[in-house]
């Protein structure tokens, strides 16, 4: 009986944890998928106006944030642009896309990244990436929800605007040239 007792319990505790970080997953998956959705409508690209299909590039991410990836953009932008989503499985895949989302498992492999993608009409998209300079918009994670961080120099060399809107309407931060010298 305690045998039975202990391997219940050691179930119900393995099965607690695996929940929890299914969820947090979930979650994650959610709100990035979301983000990189919403994030397209306040972008302008050079080409802008001759875009009928919004490429979303994404780099070595998991099954189930591709579905739900997918699942968030089906419809395009009320069903007059249209979305892609682009898979890579490694930074030499990378070919031009709108948007570029690079997980914060590939952090190691930003710089690289830019050195790619350099000359393209590209905004990359990175998660939890530390160095302001680099980022061309960067979501953080803060507490529960994520937000981001824009860098308009960077946005710029690669050729594309941003609506102001999109700080406030998104909850994100402008990263100034102050914070650029203080990482310096």
């Amino acid at each position: 009986m305690r045998i039975k007792q202990k391997v219940f319990i050691l179930f119900v505790f393995i099965s607690l944890i695996f929940s929890n970080f299914t969820f947090s997953q979930t979650n994650r998956d959610k709100q990035i998928a979301r983000m990189l959705y919403e994030l397209g409508l306040y972008l302008r690209w050079e080409n802008d106006f001759d875009i009928e299909v919004i490429k979303i590039g994404v780099l070595n991410e998991s099954p189930a944030f591709i579905n739900e990836l997918k699942r968030i953009t089906k419809n395009g932008y009320d069903n007059v642009i249209m979305i892609e989503i682009i898979e890579f499985k490694n930074p030499s895949d990378i070919k031009e896309t709108h948007i570029l989302f690079v997980p914060k498992s590939q952090n190691s492999q930003i710089t690289n990244i830019a050195k790619k993608i350099k000359g393209y009409n590209t905004a990359l998209i990175t998660e939890d990436y530390d160095a302001k300079k680099e980022i061309m918009i960067n979501l953080v994670k803060k507490g529960d929800n994520y937000s981001f961080e824009l860098n308009a120099e960077t946005l710029k060399a690669a050729k594309i605007t941003y609506i102001s809107e999109i700080l406030n309407k998104l909850k994100g931060t402008l990263i100034t040239s102050k914070e650029i010298i203080d990482e310096s």
